[in-house]
């Protein structure tokens, strides 16, 4: 830089923390470029007669705001020349000001090339420069203290704006202000609120490290480029409403304590919230994410609300902790949505979500999701616990559920048809019993798995429906034939059908039924009772067997009251060792059972009357068995 000074006796050296405001072992941020040879920046301005400093360099108590401000403007405009030495007078580094309002005469300051420096300077009072356009190459208020309120109000800064390490004590106001090229106000502190309300940013805005104390406003803000608040913090609500994003967002490590609010905002480009930390929820409706957006590592302590927002590229949900509620409803996934690893502790709410991609749940646990007719096509839910969920009239076509749990889940509507399961995936059963683990315990043999609206679920039941539960058993058949799933198949087919049942037995008890009705619902009712009793609706061969076995041995026992005759001889009870008697009785009722008929031994009296039933219920329980054993094979 050139070596004209002015007669102020001012030294800002960087080495020397008293000449900058700083403490020992800071750090001094002031360009090279306005050091001179010896490495200090010197006062471009001059003094007044008897003074040692310039009326920029002078303790605030000392001079009049209205002299520093005409000085001030004075000296800006006196930079329009072309020498290097005239605009030096844009320099005011360690500057002290009082009342720095210029609202009452606006700048439109244009100066090629022109740097305009106040690294250091500190404002005790108000500042406004409202309604200012600034046309220089730099605008340098880097490490400013400005302890009242500050206003940029329609402000237009058309260079490269630096306010990084500035301290705004009062309220930050940049509301409709332009930025034509990058803005640094990185490591700023706001300690009351910053208005960036409808602002725009034409090149990059770096935010990064900076510590806002009040409410971030963005609302309405356009950045034509990168945003990056990578490690800020705002301790009240950050508002970003109807914000555009048309470069790349880097929120990354980001810490949010108030609520975070980005409604109905636009990123046209890659948004980066990976590790970020939302204290107090965060609101996301119907905001526009058209490309990639990464949350990997996030945390919501609290509500976080995507509903009907849309999400173009892929989304990534790795490794984030949903503390509190988790609202994603009507969203709209145009890219893979991979949420591996993710832990919702709380209400999840995916009702009408839309999945053109592949989903990946993977290792989760979504107990009481809410999936409500959710687009879930080509889903992974591998390994995730969906208990208690709601995914009716949800589409899952071709989704995985390979060791899924979706015992409680309500599935009425769902669609079920090419879903790929295998023998981990849970369907029937409450999630808190695990006697089903293993099929090949007793406690399983005997257990009635249902479905959430079977009326044995549980007790007074609030999802109880009779109807539901036979569509869902009705698809679960489907789904296990499909699957080689016998057991659930079989399972699903027998609650049907006792479902079935006890509609029988209910109209024929109804207090407003007719004879007519109660006799034929009664008849209904008797027939399904003797099909569970002796063949389990077709499902069980060794139902069969056992009533074989009880017919055979009844009848055996009835034989010898009546008499059976063999050799010429009547047997009765009274007339043989009940050891003897008893032999060639069960011997015939075999034969009679199975209708061989040797006829070595005939019955006699009533005992023919018995043996004509017995006949009619062999050929009747041998057909079954072949039956059960054929319906069984085919599976």
């Amino acid at each position: 830089m050139p070596s004209v000074d002015g007669t102020c006796e001012y030294v800002l050296d960087p080495d020397d923390p008293e000449t900058w405001g700083g403490e020992e072992g800071d750090e001094c941020h002031v360009d090279e470029d306005v050091l001179n040879d010896d490495g200090v920046w010197t006062c471009p301005h001059d003094v007044e007669e008897g003074e040692e400093l310039c009326i920029f360099h002078l303790p605030v108590e000392e001079k009049d705001d209205e002299a520093v401000v005409d000085a001030f403007l004075n000296s800006l405009y006196k930079a329009d020349g072309d020498d290097c030495p005239e605009k030096r007078h844009l320099e005011f580094l360690g500057a002290e000001f009082g009342v720095l309002d210029l609202s009452d005469s606006p700048l439109d300051l244009t100066v090629e090339n022109g740097e305009l420096v106040m690294a250091y300077a500190e404002v005790t009072g108000p500042l406004d420069w409202s309604d200012s356009v600034i046309n220089l190459s730099t605008i340098n208020l880097s490490h400013i203290k400005c302890r009242d309120t500050t206003n940029f109000l329609l402000a237009e800064f058309r260079g490269e704006t630096t306010l990084r390490g500035a301290t705004f004590v009062g309220d930050a106001n940049f509301k409709g202000s332009t930025f034509g090229d990058s803005a640094h106000f990185k490591n700023t502190t706001f300690e009351s609120t910053a208005s960036f309300t409808d602002a725009m940013f034409k090149n990059d805005l770096h935010f990064g490290g900076a510590e806002l104390g009040g409410d971030a406003d963005f609302t309405g803000t356009t950045f034509e480029a990168s945003v990056h608040f990578r490690s800020a913090i705002v301790k009240g609500d950050a508002l970003c409403r109807s914000a555009t994003v048309k470069g790349f967002a880097e929120f990354g490590s980001a810490t949010f304590r108030g609520f975070a609010e980005f409604d109905a905002a636009s990123f046209e480009y890659t948004a980066e919230f990976g590790d970020a930390t939302f204290e107090s929820g965060a609101g996301f409706r119907s905001t526009a994410f058209e490309g990639d957006i990464d949350f990997t590592d996030a945390r919501f302590e609290d509500g976080v609300y995507f509903t009907h927002s849309k999400f173009r590229g892929n989304s990534y949900f790795r490794d984030v902790t949903f503390e509190g509620d988790a609202e994603l409803r009507s969203a709209k996934f145009g890219g893979s949505a991979v949420f591996k690893n993710t832990t919702f502790e709380s209400a999840i709410d995916f009702s009408k979500v839309e999945f053109d991609g592949d989903p990946f749940f993977d290792d989760l646990t979504l107990d009481g999701a809410q999936f409500k007719k959710a687009d879930l096509t080509d889903a992974t839910f591998a390994e995730t616990s969906l208990c208690a969920g709601n995914l009716e009239s949800a589409l899952l076509s071709r989704a995985t559920l390979f060791g899924a749990d979706l015992r409680g889940a309500k599935l009425n509507g769902a669609v079920l048809g090419d879903v790929r399961i295998d023998d981990d995936t849970k369907f029937l059963g409450h999630p808190t019993d695990d006697s089903d683990s293993s099929p090949h315990t007793l406690s399983a043999i005997r257990s009635r798995p249902t479905c959430v609206y079977d009326p044995d679920y549980e007790e007074e039941s609030e999802h109880a429906d009779v109807d539901k539960a036979k569509s869902v058993y009705r698809a679960l058949e489907e789904l296990g034939g499909k699957h080689a799933r016998p057991r659930l198949q079989a399972r699903s087919f027998v609650r049907r059908q006792d479902l079935q049942k006890q509609a029988y037995w209910d109209d024929a008890t109804a207090d407003d039924a007719s004879l007519e009705e109660r006799f034929i619902a009664g008849a209904r009712w008797s027939r399904a009772k003797v099909a569970r009793a002796t063949l389990l609706y077709g499902e069980s061969p060794w139902r069969v067997v056992g009533t074989t076995a009880i017919i055979i041995a009844l009848c055996g026992l009835l034989y010898p009251l009546f008499g059976i005759q063999t050799d010429g001889q009547v047997i009765t009870y009274s007339t043989n060792t009940v050891f003897e008697t008893l032999a060639d009785s069960f011997y015939f009722s075999i034969v009679t059972f199975t209708t061989l008929g040797y006829g070595d031994v005939q019955p006699a009296g009533l005992a023919r009357l018995v043996a004509v039933l017995e006949t009619i219920a062999g050929s009747a329980l041998l057909a079954l068995l072949v039956f059960v054993f054929g319906r069984r094979a085919t599976r």
